[in-house]
């Protein structure tokens, strides 16, 4: 019955489907006419198109037509009807449905305006193009016609607004990737910065650009980018490279029948060899331009002969008559062609109807087999973690009832309580590992960190282990490249499993062993990790299984806990890592598993060209002081500091920092904990007990996680603590929000000091020891005109340039400025209170001389002290 409905309601629709076909039959007749360059037959299929939808009463096909219309008699050089039919479509342009094709009319109004040479008009047009493709979310369409005005703001020289106009493509590719708009971007980068001069910027992203169109095969657009690059070093005298990316461009336009280029390209292939004193072959490629030229002057007069004549044959009314009647019997062709392909239509409906209906069903069993799927997978889950609370509920109990009890069988009870509840834990995370990578939510955590530290602290946790059964655990690490990004706790888990595995299934008083190996490979450092036991071995068929989830050998299941989940989950992190994972056994000798996976090295990470992060100051660049004994690691993060526009000092060991200290103030402290001649500990107690630099903030680094290092670090006065490894983007966040305090700190200042309400002693009021002493020392010596920034930094016990950038850092204005605010706020104060005449108060706020204090006053306040008296009698 639903099939038969269905079929009915398709059939009371047939008339209108047939005038959709009619009218999509005739514009495809005028698509396929005007891209065969047959604009006459293109017009008048066109004009048939309008009339068909004004009968059908169809608002976008009119539009259609309109658009169409006006396409072609631009290409007739009919300017005036083009403007006048795009016009009738854009007035047509009310609903959503035309909206795209609507961005098409202004994107050719653009064009005729700039061919006409009116380019407000044209801007206009291409900014209105990119507004509607905006309302549409046409990202793409949007940034390519951005990239075309800003080949056009460049043809003008406006090269500042092509530079605005492609920021907005860099941030439309930033959220979108797409490697064909990112080709195009660069280079229309590229070409701004060679408009402007800047040849090695304009290199730089040619070189970008050509590296996408090699990627993607697509020689007709590497072209631009090797010619252009030819040309840059051309310029820049290195005629060698110039040369071979010309014969680069030879090739493309040989292979592909490229013409038009070859002129350009012949006449500085024959300067260049010109220049490399080679005249034969100059010669050669001057007479091949010249030939060229000539030919290509002789095509563009016979095609604009050829052009008059087709406007000639145009107005022979004859010809016209003729291709109408063409047109109206290869429309009564298609009406016939139409009518039969409605009688078949009703079987085909039918048909289809079936196979919808059964492509429903399949679909639907399909989801439905899908989300009983995931039900289980998340019931699972929940289970598992609804675990955890109760586990909880037993621990701290048992942890209250361990310090109350005294007796040795008490506690020894409590204690095996505790190692189970502690391996119930441990099967919970394994369980939720595995959980998470059967629903690929499982994604690696890289950090940049030491590895030979990290195996250092996983052999001293399972030595512990292993002395419980008085086994030896034997290691060798070779790890040339010490410093890598990689994820702690899947490596963990990973190493964890293997090593308590080898010392579980291995009987007293023997052996264990793990080896480490790194080695540099040119897809990153690849970490080879044995570990081998000699234990009771692994037979051939249990081999074959042993990294099934859920597997366990009949040999050990009844002598060994487990549930046969450690081994599935090592495997799959391994398989997460790209890596794998083999083992080599025999019974009763012992096991050997081998696991390799790939880390990246610390120079195949991408650091960020642009910052990732600003601070919202007022200062251009700030200062950091990086302090870190090991230089892989304070390379790094200089690198990574400097490319998110901060200067760095680096120093190596404490005791150089605070020599450094006594020369320059940076505005932060970057500190490891570790290291020799001074830790970071006495760094820190060093700035925070010396006026001249104790309000600077130190970040501490350090691989001790514990919370006592960390409360000892805060207490002293860090103010951030972070455990190695640790995310780049961690340690900036804490840096930039250690900035934006002090940065608010001196909006708040200047923002106090600005409140006409306040008397002047309650604004520089100071909130700490070191500017309330500043203040009180101004405000003593407030009438002596001598009094400078010398004298006051010799008061304060501090040097020059120390005293100016405190108090810049504290106050956000230097000494010289604080000066001049408090002296003019307090000749406000003594003006409005009828205090003296301007004279009088001049003297008395430090000012030599009435006609001085007057400038300042009307500079600070946008008044003169005369006319602020008359405003306010």
């Amino acid at each position: 019955m639903r099939i038969i409905f269905f079929a009915f309601l398709l059939s009371s629709a047939i008339h209108v489907s047939s005038q959709e076909d009619n009218l999509k039959s005739i514009e495809a007749a005028a698509d396929r006419t005007y891209n065969k360059k047959n604009f006459d037959s293109s017009i008048i299929y066109a004009e048939k198109l309008l009339t068909e939808a004004k009968k059908s009463n169809s608002n976008s096909y009119k539009v259609r037509a309109f658009y169409r219309m006006g396409i072609i008699n631009s290409q007739l050089d009919k300017t005036k009807s083009a403007i006048d039919f795009l016009y009738n479509a854009l007035d047509l342009c009310n609903d959503t449905s035309t909206a795209r094709i609507k961005a098409s009319i202004f994107n050719e109004l653009g064009g005729l305006s700039f061919r006409q040479k009116s380019t407000a008009t044209a801007k206009y047009y291409y900014k209105e193009e990119i507004r509607v493709r905006k309302e549409i979310r046409d990202i793409f369409g949007r940034a390519t016609c951005l990239i075309n005005l800003s080949a056009m703001h460049r043809r003008l020289g406006e090269l500042d607004s092509a530079g605005f106009v492609l920021d907005e493509v860099r941030i439309i590719l930033s959220h979108k990737k797409d490697s064909v708009l990112a080709g195009y971007y660069y280079q229309a980068r590229g070409a701004n910065f060679q408009a402007n001069k800047q040849l090695d910027s304009s290199a730089a992203y040619f070189t970008r650009s050509l590296a996408i169109w090699q990627n993607l095969n697509n020689k007709n657009e590497a072209m631009i980018p090797l010619f252009n690059l030819g040309l840059i070093y051309h310029l820049k005298g290195d005629f060698k490279k110039a040369l071979d990316n010309y014969l680069q461009v030879e090739k493309i336009t040989e292979n592909n029948n490229l013409n038009t280029y070859k002129i350009t390209l012949y006449g500085n292939l024959a300067e260049v060899y010109y220049d490399l004193k080679d005249f034969k072959k100059s010669s050669d490629y001057f007479r091949k331009y010249i030939e060229f030229n000539n030919t290509f002057q002789k095509k563009e007069i016979n095609d604009y002969t050829a052009k008059l004549d087709r406007r000639y044959k145009i107005e022979k009314t004859e010809i016209v008559k003729k291709q109408k009647e063409e047109i109206e019997a290869q429309t009564i062709k298609i009406e016939e062609q139409n009518r039969r392909i409605y009688l078949s239509l009703m079987a085909i409906i039918i048909v289809a109807g079936v196979l919808v209906v059964l492509v429903f069903y399949f679909n639907f069993k399909k989801r439905l087999n899908v989300k009983i799927e995931e039900a289980k997978k998340k019931f699972f889950s929940n289970v598992v973690h609804e675990i955890r609370t109760p586990l909880s509920m037993i621990q701290a109990p048992l942890t209250v009832l361990k310090k109350k009890l005294n007796s040795i069988e008490d506690q020894q009870n409590i204690e095996l309580a505790e190692r189970n509840i502690k391996r119930l834990n441990e099967l919970v995370n394994q369980m939720l590992d595995i959980s998470k990578i059967d629903s690929v939510k499982y994604k690696l955590n890289e950090t940049f960190g030491d590895i030979e530290l990290f195996f250092d602290q996983i052999l001293n946790t399972y030595t512990k282990l292993a002395i419980e059964k008085n086994i030896s655990l034997l290691h060798n690490f070779v790890i040339p490249n010490k410093v890598a990004f990689f994820d702690k706790d899947s490596l963990e888990k990973i190493t964890g499993n293997l090593l308590s595995n080898a010392i579980k299934y291995t009987p007293n008083n023997n052996q264990v062993g793990i080896d480490v190996y790194t080695e540099e490979t040119e897809h990153g450092i690849k970490l080879t990790i044995h570990v081998w036991d000699t234990g009771v071995g692994i037979s051939q068929k249990d081999q074959e299984n042993i990294f099934d989830r859920f597997y366990r050998s009949d040999k050990t299941a009844s002598s060994t806990k487990g549930v046969g989940i450690g081994l599935s989950l090592v495997k799959e992190l391994i398989e997460i890592h790209q890596g794998t994972i083999t083992i080599k056994s025999k019974e009763g000798k012992g096991s050997t598993f081998t696991a390799t996976l790939m880390m990246k090295a610390k120079e195949e990470t991408t650091l960020l060209k642009t910052p990732l992060m600003s601070v919202n100051t007022d200062d251009a660049i700030h200062q950091i002081l990086l302090i870190e004994d090991d230089k892989d690691i304070l390379d790094f993060n200089a690198t990574y500091l400097e490319q998110n526009n901060f200067k760095v000092l680096k120093s190596v060991n404490g005791k150089e920092a605070i020599e450094l200290l006594e020369k320059t103030l940076p505005d932060l402290i970057i500190s490891d904990l570790m290291m020799p001649e001074l830790d970071g500990i006495g760094v820190l107690k060093a700035v925070k007990n010396n006026p001249q630099y104790n309000h600077i903030p130190v970040i501490i680094l350090s691989a001790k996680a514990s919370p006592e290092s960390r409360m000892e670090a805060l207490k002293i006065g860090a103010q951030g603590y972070l455990a190695k490894p640790f995310l780049p983007d961690e340690m900036l966040s804490i840096v930039i929000n250690q900035l934006e305090i002090l940065s608010k700190r001196k909006t708040e200042f200047k923002e106090l000091i600005s409140q006409p309400e306040k008397k002047v002693e309650e604004k520089f009021v100071g909130t700490e020891p070191y500017t309330q002493k500043l203040f009180a020392l101004i405000f003593k010596q407030l009438d002596d005109p001598e009094l400078s920034v010398e004298k006051l930094a010799d008061q304060m016990a501090t040097n020059r340039s120390h005293f100016q950038r405190k108090v810049k850092a504290i106050t956000g204005l230097s000494p010289s400025e604080i000066i001049k605010a408090i002296r003019l706020e307090k000749a406000n104060e003594l003006l409005l209170s009828k205090n003296g005449n301007i004279t009088e108060v001049a003297y008395q706020t430090g000012f030599s001389s009435q006609s001085y204090f007057t400038k300042c006053y009307t500079q600070h306040f946008g008044i003169s002290p005369t006319q602020m008296l008359q405003k306010n009698k």
